[in-house]
């Protein structure tokens, strides 16, 4: 304290106050001026900040014609119960849902189209339809629960099934290369339509069915890593096995027989039968939350 007591006199009786002053003049302006170009910058940066579209399946909702009287308008539910569209969204569904009548089948009549965001870690869409079976009368007719579900420009709805295979002998953000050629092409999503009154899986073609056997393939050649106990887990490759095993089951006929050849063919691990039965027992799951 005393040193700079002298220091401090010393600068104050001599020329250099005036240069220190002079100093300290200069550092404030250059501050100013520095604050004022950052400010400058950031409101540039964030006036020409790109704004992400709204997704399509919140943009069909939103344009979607709106029920005028939600406490007036019937549903009979899944379990043939009957109460009021008021009751259903109140009783099942989160702030984080709309709703509205949408033509999914274009047939010329629309159906009561539901989707809830559930919250939670990892989770969840829900997709609810209705269909008209009289003057504000719906009926159920269909439901689809997933991490996420999306629907593209035909009203072909996209089924994602990573979150409910997001642990599958792995952490859920683990995850298998798929940036080049020589990794596998990123497989997890399965397609599916409304038509005649219920949800219908879209059919796999050649071209998917290429890429499965591809992805498998490449899969089938990496380097394996033993789990030594149920808590242990693998960089993602038997989560990548179940993405392309899954979207083959579902996209060619929903036939557990024709997906274990399958998997007989690629997965020729000493722990095949643990992941087998790890993964029917997956799919059963998916099949019992959903209506597809």
């Amino acid at each position: 304290m005393f040193v700079a007591e002298l220091f401090f006199d010393k600068i104050y009786n001599s020329q250099m106050k005036k240069l220190f002053l002079l100093f300290l003049l200069v550092t404030l302006i250059d501050r100013s001026t520095f604050a004022q170009q950052t400010a400058d910058t950031v409101m540039f940066q964030k006036d020409s900040a790109i704004i992400p579209e709204t997704d399509p399946l919140t943009k069909l909702l939103q344009e979607g014609e709106k029920v005028a009287h939600p406490e007036k308008t019937m549903m009979m539910l899944k379990s043939g119960k009957q109460i009021s569209m008021h009751q259903f969204v109140k009783s099942n569904l989160t702030e984080f849902s709309d709703a509205a009548l949408v033509d999914l089948d274009n047939d010329g009549k629309a159906e009561l189209l539901f989707s809830n965001y559930t919250g939670g870690a990892h989770c969840c869409d829900e997709i609810y339809i209705f269909k008209k079976i009289g003057i504000n009368r719906y009926q159920f007719s269909g439901k689809m629960y997933a991490g996420a579900v999306g629907i593209n420009e035909n009203k072909i709805f996209q089924y994602r099934l990573y979150e409910l295979f997001g642990y599958f002998f792995t952490c859920y953000a683990c995850g298998f290369p798929t940036e080049s050629e020589a990794d596998p092409i990123e497989n997890n999503t399965i397609n599916i339509q409304y038509r005649q009154g219920r949800l219908q899986i879209v059919k796999g073609d050649k071209e998917l069915l290429h890429i499965i056997h591809d992805n498998l393939g490449k899969l089938k050649e990496q380097p394996y890593v033993a789990l030594k106990d149920d808590l242990a887990m693998d960089e993602g490759l038997r989560k990548e096995f179940a993405f392309n095993l899954g979207v083959y089951y579902y996209a060619f006929g929903k036939n557990f027989t024709s997906t274990k050849l399958l998997f007989d063919k690629y997965y020729k691990f000493s722990d095949s039968k643990k992941v087998w039965n790890q993964f029917v027992a997956t799919i059963k799951h998916i099949n019992s939350i959903n209506t597809f």
